[in-house]
């Protein structure tokens, strides 16, 4: 058995990817408190507001990517409603057809054109990358800032005038 010899210095990769082990392995329920965060930081020499600088990266990256799970369900919701719409109107149309000349003629028709586009449609719904996704995204965004804003000023217009009764 060889032993291998111990580096005196790690790329900070390979020191994000050791302390991630070390912290998994240990006994508790796997948190750790504020107060040992600020330790770990200033045993590594990390500046307070390096710390909470990172700390605010962090807590920004987890609600974008909530907002942008919500997005994807949001989508992926829309795109369920119209496969729901599509065939239902589709089986519509095809049993009118059917039942007017014996067989599906003009209704296939229908069927291939619209079943192309919503295809490309469904496609489009289904990316979670790209310019298309951040700039539908974006937009979903200050749609939803825009009314949680709204709704926020509507319901302390409510309580002002509540109060002034």
């Amino acid at each position: 058995m060889t032993v291998s010899k111990v580096p005196e210095t790690y790329p900070v990769e390979d020191i994000q990817e050791i302390l991630q082990l070390a912290i998994a392995r240990r006994d508790d329920d796997g948190e750790l408190s504020r107060l040992q965060l600020e330790e770990i930081a200033a045993d590594l020499g990390i500046p307070q507001t390096d710390l909470v600088a990172a700390e605010q990266a962090w807590r920004d990256g987890k609600i974008e990517t909530q907002k942008k799970q919500d997005f994807n369900l949001m989508r992926r919701q829309i795109l369920k409603n119209k496969v729901v719409r599509f065939s239902i109107i589709n089986t519509f149309l095809l049993g009118l057809n059917t039942i007017e000349t014996g067989h599906p003629s003009w209704s296939l028709y229908v069927l291939l054109i619209w079943g192309l586009f919503f295809s490309l449609k469904g496609w489009r719904l289904w990316q979670t990358s790209g310019i298309n996704y951040e700039t539908e995204f974006q937009r979903w965004d200050r749609k939803t800032q825009l009314k949680e804003s709204v709704q926020t000023m509507w319901q302390k217009t409510q309580q002002f005038l509540k109060n002034l009764d």
